[in-house]
């Protein structure tokens, strides 16, 4: 098995031992996002800032496919900065063409700054992107050494998805850097244009963005993400509608029975074969069946997606990475935007894109049925 692979046991260990910092500094690294942020305010307070301050304009893109194809366009059109926070980053056709598009632009002078989690680590098997450190590939050789490329590996259990283009584009997405996202599973990515929407993000801050579009985080200083959940499910007047991968937070679960039973409409899309967690899923699908006595609306999505999405009254939009079960609302760095007050063709993607789910799933009229090894397996979050 390929776990068993001396690299991809060396890429398990990383994952789960103690703090890694076998490159560049923190204290480096903070260095450099200090340098960025001075980057956007002098771009921002420039004479000719008038781009900068015209518009926020914002997309939503479905599937890895105009994702990725988005993402290599904005990088290459970078001048002077790009960071990347990512999970996993396999060593496969899409890591590598991202490896090689970094590459492309740090030969012309645009900074790169990737922050990899070695949690993410895990995931990646022998395909682990730590483990091209050592390759001899020119390839690989060529990207570990480049002066404008600065990797900080650690293991700070952050689970986001991001990137910065020149201080004045954020995208935030559910999709690590992996083939299976660009090719195969259902997801999402959404692209925030304004110096506002990245300063919240590097400041850790929902404040710093307009009403209508807020970054909210999960880091080491704030947690936010269990509380923007509970507050937008608990103030929904009409309908929920739930697409998520992930879905046995106990608390969230009882909270959207609470509301089914108050009159709302709550429809929650679930993969019917997911990576992991499936018979979590089940369980919590279960109790949220029981407990609306079959009020709420539960569908099977064919196979597997990686979506994380809360729509509320169809007017407010909670997306990113974010999963709902509680390592990752409590304790994992997580960051999503939400949106409300405008964004009608937006609104309108998400809503048509729901519907075409929920048209190729099936639905789930009564609680699944788990034997004691199902049962057991859903205790221990599998």
């Amino acid at each position: 098995m390929p776990l068993l692979s001396p690299r991809g046991f060396k890429a398990f260990l990383r994952s789960t031992l103690s703090r890694t910092r076998q490159f560049e500094s923190v204290a480096h690294l903070h260095a450099l996002r200090a340098v960025f942020r001075i980057r956007i305010n002098i771009a921002f307070h420039s004479p000719d800032a008038g781009w900068l301050l015209k518009k926020s304009n914002m997309q939503l893109f479905v599937d890895g496919d105009k994702a990725f194809q988005r993402i290599e366009q904005l990088l290459y059109q970078a001048q002077h900065t790009v960071m990347i926070q990512m999970f996993v980053w396999q060593d496969d056709t899409t890591g590598r063409r991202m490896a090689s598009v970094l590459l492309d632009i740090a030969d012309r002078g645009v900074k790169v700054i990737i922050k990899k989690d070695a949690v993410g680590d895990f995931f990646e098997y022998h395909q682990d992107f730590l483990g091209t450190q050592k390759s001899k590939e020119s390839f690989w050789m060529r990207f570990w050494k480049h002066s404008n490329i600065t990797v900080e590996h650690e293991k700070r259990h952050n689970h986001s998805k991001v990137y910065i283009i020149d201080g004045h584009t954020l995208l935030l997405t559910g999709m690590n850097l992996a083939d299976e996202y660009r090719y195969l599973w259902h997801d999402y990515m959404i692209e925030l244009q304004g110096t506002r929407f990245v300063e919240s993000y590097l400041e850790e801050h929902a404040s710093l963005c307009p009403n209508h579009a807020q970054i909210i985080m999960n880091t080491e200083r704030v947690k936010n993400m269990r509380s923007a959940f509970t507050k937008l499910i608990s103030e929904a007047q009409e309908s929920i509608v739930i697409e998520h991968v992930y879905f046995c937070d106990e608390d969230i679960v009882n909270l959207l029975a609470k509301r089914s039973a108050e009159g709302i409409s709550v429809t929650v899309i679930i993969p019917e074969k997911p990576d992991f967690q499936h018979h979590a899923n089940m369980h919590a699908i279960g109790q949220l069946l029981s407990q609306s006595h079959g009020q709420a609306q539960v569908f099977l999505y064919p196979g597997m997606f990686h979506a994380k999405l809360l729509l509320v009254d169809k007017k407010k939009l909670f997306i990113g990475s974010g999963n709902l079960m509680k390592n990752s609302l409590d304790q994992m760095g997580e960051t999503n935007v939400l949106l409300q007050n405008g964004h009608t063709r937006l609104l309108w993607t998400v809503r048509e894109t729901l519907r075409h789910d929920i048209l190729k799933s099936k639905p789930l009229t009564s609680p699944p049925q788990l034997r004691w090894m199902g049962r057991l397996l859903a205790w221990l979050r599998l």
